[in-house]
């Protein structure tokens, strides 16, 4: 019976040194993790404004897509300036509240010939 209780607390104390020596295992530092890898940084986009022989307008560059503010309305001698349009043929409208530029863009000025009385009377 004596033998018996000093073989469980010799099997108990070679247990437990062993339990603790896995422990030490769990303290080292762990490797640190790769880093994720750098993005390139998105291009530049260029807003271009096209005036159509009126007075320039200075091009716009975002870092990213976004909406743009509208510029100052251009001038041109005998002519109405009508507004800014997404296409050379003039037909889409521009709105500067809603629309986004997602990519180097050119926005192209629509005009009205001022007509001289000259001309008006011809029409008429």
């Amino acid at each position: 019976m004596k033998l018996r209780k000093i073989l469980s607390a010799l099997f108990l104390s070679v247990a437990m040194f062993f339990g603790l020596s896995a422990c030490k295992g769990q303290d080292q530092p762990q490797p640190e993790p790769k880093p994720e890898p750098i993005q390139p940084a998105e291009k530049a986009v260029e807003v271009v404004f096209d005036t159509d022989g009126g007075s320039t307008i200075d091009k716009i560059t975002l870092k990213e897509a976004g909406k743009i503010s509208k510029p100052e309305n251009p001038t041109k001698d005998g002519y109405v300036f009508e507004g800014w349009y997404k296409n050379s043929t003039k037909t889409t409208l521009w709105d500067f509240a809603k629309d986004v530029v997602s990519e180097s863009t050119t926005i192209y000025a629509k005009w009205a010939k001022i007509l001289t009385c000259e001309e008006a009377a011809k029409l008429c």
